[in-house]
């Protein structure tokens, strides 16, 4: 196995564990969120009868998250983005274009700059598991656009005939 083959491979295994840790971490942010929004409906229940409806509408409208009008963290988008995180894991490891390399290595960038987001707005939330969870998977994602990068300086491009 050259050396190509092998960071395709490893390029492979970190966008699969990156798609792993995000649907496992909208799944543990969805918890929280709803147990928060729980506890607060149940702190404010306490009070005047008004006050806990308004108070969990609060919560579930602040906690969810839309680029572009899009709920970043519904269960559709996430369950998408893993499917086209493994389509583009596939890729990489049986595509032999550089362009196939490159392509990941933005993907992959763009995924990291969406993680370090999550990560900022988690630590705003002081959220700090998730925040970690965040950063683990913007670090995975890193990973794997550089070492995508590598490896297309060392694919030969295919000769034009």
């Amino acid at each position: 196995m050259s050396m190509t083959e092998r960071l395709r491979a490893v390029v492979a295994i970190l966008l699969l564990v990156g798609a792993a840790l995000f649907i496992v971490g909208v799944a543990v942010e969805r918890a929280v969120v709803a147990d928060e929004s729980t506890s607060e409906s149940e702190h404010h229940e306490v009070g005047s009868g008004t006050e806990g409806s308004e108070s969990a509408t609060t919560v579930s409208e602040s906690s969810a998250e839309t680029i572009l009008g899009i709920d970043v963290e519904s269960w559709p988008l996430a369950i998408a983005l893993a499917t086209v995180s493994i389509g583009v894991a596939f890729t990489v490891w049986r595509g032999r274009l550089r362009a196939v390399l490159l392509a990941a290595a933005l993907f992959a960038l763009a995924l990291a700059a969406l993680d370090i987001r999550e990560a900022i707005h988690q630590e705003s939330e002081s959220r700090t598991g998730i925040m970690a969870l965040a950063g683990l998977i913007a670090l995975t994602h890193l990973a794997a656009a550089a070492l995508a990068a590598f490896a297309a300086t060392r694919t030969a491009t295919p000769a034009v005939s």
